[in-house]
């Protein structure tokens, strides 16, 4: 290597063997060919909709988690109930078969009375729930809303929720005048006076 000053070149390393390159049937103007490119784009929709699946799989599961998880605080919340023998088994039974807008309205109660905050926005549930009763009867919802402590949405907001249905409220008035003229048909035929 160093040889009184001089430089010797270095050692002469072996020379790696040229690998051969694997040479393929066909030629590189086949490796695009439309049949290749119909099923990379096969492939990649295949993914695609397998990636898709999978999401919907995840949020599916997850309602069901969510779902499960309401019925098991619905449930408790009956329990609770009948073991401080608050209602009646009567009512409790009605409880257990009724929809979720009850139990919405039962949780309500609870967050109220705990005074723990309550949600601004009520359950799609309960909204209809306090809309049906509403509507055969504004004195008796009016009751139902003292005696549940103001968890039922103010008349004002009931209005409110019945503006921006506006596409129920056809369907309404047909049915209102579906039975006016049941009602009229009904009293000719019977010969009873009109009452308004």
């Amino acid at each position: 290597m160093f040889d009184g000053g001089h430089l010797s070149p270095p050692p002469q390393l072996p020379s790696p063997e040229a690998q051969p390159v694997p040479q393929s049937n066909s030629n590189p103007s086949q490796l695009d060919s439309p049949e290749k490119a119909s099923l990379k784009r096969k492939l990649e929709e295949t993914n695609s909709k397998l990636s898709q699946s999978k999401k919907k799989i995840k949020t599916l599961q997850q309602t069901k988690r969510r779902l499960l998880k309401r019925e098991e605080k619905l449930t408790s919340i009956i329990a609770n109930l009948r073991s401080k023998n608050v209602l009646s088994t009567n009512s409790l039974s009605v409880l257990e078969t009724c929809g979720s807008g009850i139990g919405d309205l039962l949780k309500r109660c609870e967050a109220k009375s705990k005074r723990k905050g309550q949600p601004a926005k009520y359950s799609p549930e309960l909204r209809s729930f306090a809309l049906t009763l509403h509507f055969y009867s504004p004195k008796a919802y009016a009751y139902v809303r003292k005696a549940f402590d103001t968890c039922l949405p103010h008349p004002r907001t009931l209005k409110n929720c019945m503006r921006q249905w506006k596409m129920v409220l056809p369907s309404m008035q047909r049915l209102f005048n579906f039975f006016n003229r049941e009602l009229k048909l009904y009293r000719e035929k019977e010969k009873l006076p009109h009452v308004r």
